[in-house]
């Protein structure tokens, strides 16, 4: 048995290494706590935001973008406007009806709508349908942007376009094609929509058309 000074002694260093055990202790949980809060801080800063994605007309997937955002660059826009602007009037006096169909692609239905009673009232498509013939329309400048703004949530861009209509009748006099040209402005307010439903996520919402 110890007593008296060796037992205080043994007491004391067994207090110590207590001490000491109980000092590594927090110190691991320290460092543990630390860790796991730095481990936190950097999954959230790296974290991607989650995004919905749409299957394409084509089977590509692409992110589906806020309709206020604009595009990640003007050439989308110009792309759009010349692959889509010029088929308003790329019909002839056989085919109108399926190509006024084919044009839900790119313009909205209401606008669809206006665009052919409108070529009824400009006496283009009586002309088109009455003398046989083909309607085709070129860009003759490079599109203009005047305005970009975001009304109801969507992003708009209004374009003028300069485009020459061709109305050729197929007949060839003198070894030339018998062809009647028009100069046209064609004004369009384009708007972001979804691409589920309109080519690039971009539709015609309203246009004007002046002569030039």
């Amino acid at each position: 048995m110890i007593y008296g000074a060796e037992a205080l002694a043994a007491l004391t260093v067994a207090e110590s290494k207590l001490s000491r055990f109980q000092g590594r202790v927090i110190l691991i949980l320290v460092i543990f706590a630390l860790g796991l809060l730095f481990w936190n801080v950097t999954l959230h800063a790296t974290k991607p935001e989650p995004r919905l994605l749409a299957v394409t007309k084509d089977g590509r997937y692409q992110p589906l973008p806020l309709l206020d955002e604009p595009l990640e660059s003007r050439q989308v826009l110009m792309d759009w406007v010349r692959r889509n602007i010029p088929d308003l009037y790329d019909w002839n006096y056989a085919n109108f009806g399926a190509e006024l169909n084919k044009m839900r692609d790119y313009v909205q239905q209401i606008t669809l709508e206006e665009f052919a009673d409108d070529l009824e009232a400009s006496g283009i498509l009586s002309k088109v349908q009455s003398e046989f013939l083909i309607l085709r329309a070129s860009i003759t400048n490079e599109p203009l942007i005047v305005n970009e703004t975001v009304i109801n949530g969507r992003r708009v861009y209004v374009v003028e376009i300069p485009m020459r209509l061709v109305y050729d009748s197929g007949d060839v006099s003198a070894g030339k094609r018998r062809q009647i040209n028009q100069d046209i402005l064609f004004t369009a307010w384009i708007v972001r929509a979804s691409i589920l439903e309109y080519d690039a996520g971009l539709m015609l919402a309203k246009y004007s058309v002046k002569p030039m």
